[in-house]
C-alpha cells in the first residue's frame, strides 16, 4: 500500500497589529509651558516616547528612539494645526519581541482663516525602522480613512518619505 503525504507549505506572516498611546492628557509630563508655548513627554512603546509640541497653534509630534535620537512627524504648514488625542502605533512580534514599525498620528489643519471651525483631518503614517522615522502617507479623512492608514502603516517597508513642501 502506498501512503502519500501531502505538506503544505507552512507561511508564518507575521500578524500586524495596533497597540495605542496618548498624546494628550494625564500620561503626558508637561516639560515646558507659557503663553504661546506648550512641550510635553508623552509615552510610547518598547523604549520609544513622544515629545508633543504646540507653539502658536501648530502642533508637532516628535518620535524619540530608544537610543535618544529625535525625528519630527508633521507636515508643516503655516496654517494652525492640531493633533488627535491618540497615536496608534503598528506592531509586529519578532523573536517574541514588540518591534513597532509605523506610526499614525491624526494632523487637523484649519482650512479657512476666517473660520477657525472649519478644519481639514488627514491620518499621517510615518515608518519606523532603524535607519530612519518619518512621514510616507499622508491620507484625507474620509469613513475609511483608519482602514486605509493602516493598510499603508503595514506597507511602510516598501515606502519613501514624503518631500516636505
Amino acid at each position: 500500500m502506498l501512503i502519500l503525504f501531502c505538506v503544505a507549505p507552512t507561511v508564518s506572516a507575521q500578524k500586524i497589529q495596533s497597540q495605542y498611546t496618548d498624546l494628550i492628557g494625564k500620561k503626558c509630563k508637561t516639560i515646558e509651558e507659557d503663553t504661546a508655548l506648550y512641550i510635553a513627554d508623552c509615552p510610547g512603546i518598547t523604549g520609544y516616547k513622544l515629545k508633543v509640541n504646540d507653539f502658536d497653534l501648530r502642533m508637532s509630534v516628535t518620535v524619540i528612539a530608544p537610543g535618544g535620537s529625535e525625528h519630527r512627524i508633521d507636515f508643516d504648514t503655516a496654517a494652525f494645526h492640531s493633533i488627535g488625542n491618540k497615536a496608534e502605533w503598528r506592531v509586529k512580534k519578532e523573536k517574541d519581541k514588540i518591534v513597532p514599525i509605523a506610526l499614525i498620528i491624526r494632523f487637523n489643519v484649519q482650512s479657512n482663516p476666517e473660520n477657525p471651525n472649519d478644519e481639514t483631518s488627514y491620518l499621517l503614517v510615518a515608518k519606523i525602522t532603524v535607519k530612519e522615522i518619518c512621514v510616507v502617507d499622508k491620507i484625507k479623512f474620509t469613513a475609511d480613512a483608519n482602514v486605509k492608514a493602516r493598510e499603508s502603516a503595514d506597507k511602510v517597508s516598501s515606502k519613501s518619505c514624503l518631500k516636505q513642501d
